[in-house]
């Protein structure tokens, strides 16, 4: 017998790049999804699925670029506030454009900028409060 899915929708909110989206509570175990209206970000557990520029979030965890249209730019958020998070940040198309992720002011393992070329190509980002740095594993 199927059950009945409990969908509840929250007030609107900001993300840091700006753009509003509208958090959702979604089935039984209420994980959170929210599709961001200006930049087409969709949010589920985590784990984001990006198409244009995007501010990391301190709650994301995964994010899964697809640059099929255009170069994308992700942005690391301040390492001391991320406070020892790690990040994975995955290409998932096939085109031919890069995704850049970068730290504003902060170093990643010595650089002020990672390229991500190829499908399925990932690093993983781990913040580091002590050093103010992300470094690569």
């Amino acid at each position: 017998m199927p059950t009945d899915k409990k969908i509840m929708e929250l007030p609107e909110s900001t993300s840091p790049s700006g753009g509003s989206y509208v958090p959702i509570v979604d089935g039984p175990n209420d994980e959170r999804i929210s599709i961001n209206t200006l930049s087409n970000v969709i949010r589920s557990n985590g784990i984001v699925t990006v198409t244009g520029d995007y501010d990391v979030g301190l709650t994301d965890t995964i994010i899964l670029v697809d640059a099929i249209s255009a170069a994308v730019n992700i942005h690391l958020p301040n390492p001391i506030l991320a406070n020892g998070k790690a990040y994975v940040i995955k290409k998932i198309d096939s085109s031919g454009y890069i995704v850049t992720v970068s730290s504003p002011t902060f170093l990643i393992d010595g650089v002020t900028n990672i390229l991500i070329s190829y499908q399925y190509m990932s690093y993983t980002f781990n913040s580091d409060p002590s050093n103010i740095a992300w470094w690569l594993s």
